[in-house]
């Protein structure tokens, strides 16, 4: 199981993905299970991992099956966890056979930052570092992402202002 995202002060979700399975869960922190949330029909579509949920947007990533690329994908919330989010739209990776990971929604849920590597996990490489992308449709689409920081990757959104050192 991996890690996802705090969704409430009690909540978070975790995926599971091995051979056989990849579905994303609700666990809570009281508690010491998780309930199924939502998981694809076919497991040639891995695009349900590291799940990310923020004013009304669902943030995934993975292995689409069409096209077999790797994708970070954007879902429309129901408003809870009993039902599973709807498709909003996906993007693909820039480079053929590059990953990405770590989708993080912006805290009002606006954007979304995610990062391309290598399958390796290097972000050297043109086309591979942190990118952000609206969450809005653009004509049915997925917004068109912006690499903002080349080279880099982990990138998380934080609702707590920064100040830059002295």
């Amino acid at each position: 199981l991996e890690i996802g995202s705090w969704v409430s002060n009690s909540d978070f979700t975790v995926d599971r993905g091995d051979f056989g399975a990849v579905e994303t869960y609700l666990a809570t922190v009281s508690n010491a299970g998780a309930t199924a949330w939502f998981g694809p029909s076919s497991l040639t579509d891995t695009a349900y991992f590291q799940a990310d949920v923020g004013n009304g947007t669902v943030a995934t990533e993975g292995l689409s099956s069409s096209p077999v690329q790797n994708v970070v994908r954007l879902w429309n919330f129901p408003g809870n966890f009993t039902s599973a989010p709807t498709f909003r739209c996906e993007t693909e990776v820039v480079n053929s056979g590059d990953s990405m990971g770590d989708p993080s929604l912006s805290p009002d849920g606006s954007a979304v930052a995610y990062q391309e590597t290598t399958s390796a996990g290097s972000a050297s490489g043109s086309g591979r570092g942190i990118y952000v992308m609206s969450t809005a449709l653009v004509s049915g689409h997925c917004a068109t992402p912006q690499l903002i920081l080349a080279g880099a990757n982990d990138a998380y959104w934080s609702p707590a202002a920064v100040s830059p050192p002295p």
